[in-house]
């Protein structure tokens, strides 16, 4: 008996190893590789076949004068990335925000934040306000560089005035980062959008914002009234689960 059952098991296993090594349904499909793969991710499609293009543009200041901007662009390829700094010897100023809401002011939200310092060590605040968002209607197009700053190649790193800007490249997080003597600030651009920022130094005023532009495609009078409310909880979904 012992001998049948140990004969029924082995040709169980062979009948089972020659069905895993038999054609399949994918059995002549091949891998499609990481880079090919890359060119195919991004951008939404919307009910009714709307397009979705986004831009996030944040930016960076130190005491009013800003020390590193990026641009990231999501169409239909892979995101783009776009960096500006301050030249030797120029001052950007921070520029002033502007009024381009042309609806309802977003309800606040509360959010846990993180704080470090050399005497008091580490502190975590759970009733301060996270940054306020207002939807705002724009012309849709990708975010310029603020005036004074230039481009900055990420293929390579490169010195500003403020430290040192590189590219960041992952497999969970993406972005750019600008490497100071006393600062390190980080740009999401990846799986995660916003900002990072580890400061050392005191007397020092911070300040960052992150803009979402939208630019829709295919879009005709029939179907723009409905668009704009489902583009509108979009950007809230992705700047408040992101940043």
């Amino acid at each position: 008996m012992i001998e049948e059952a140990a004969m029924m098991l082995q040709a169980v296993a062979v009948q089972g190893a020659a069905a895993e090594t038999g054609a399949g349904p994918f059995a002549a499909a091949s891998a499609v590789p990481d880079d090919v793969l890359a060119q195919q991710r991004g951008g939404i499609r919307l009910p009714g076949g709307i397009d979705v293009s986004l831009s996030i543009d944040t930016v960076t200041a130190l005491d009013g004068s800003v020390v590193l901007q990026t641009v990231t662009r999501i169409a239909e390829g892979a995101p783009v990335v776009a960096a500006y700094a301050p030249a030797d010897g120029e001052t950007v100023a921070l520029p002033a925000q502007t009024g381009t809401s042309a609806g309802p002011q977003a309800t606040p939200y509360s959010g846990p934040s993180l704080s470090y310092d050399r005497q008091n060590g580490f502190s975590i605040t759970v009733q301060r306000p996270a940054p306020q968002i207002e939807p705002a209607a724009a012309n849709g197009q990708t975010p310029a560089a603020i005036a004074g700053l230039h481009p900055v190649d990420l293929t390579e790193a490169v010195a500003t005035p403020n430290g040192v800007i590189h590219s960041i490249v992952g497999e969970r997080v993406g972005g750019v980062e600008l490497q100071g003597a006393d600062i390190r600030i980080m740009h999401l651009t990846g799986s995660a959008l916003g900002s990072a920022i580890l400061n050392t130094g005191s007397e020092r005023a911070i300040d960052t914002r992150t803009t979402l532009s939208i630019e829709l495609g295919n879009v005709g009078p029939d179907v723009l009234g409905s668009a704009m409310l489902r583009v509108e909880d979009v950007s809230l979904g992705i700047m408040r689960s992101r940043i």
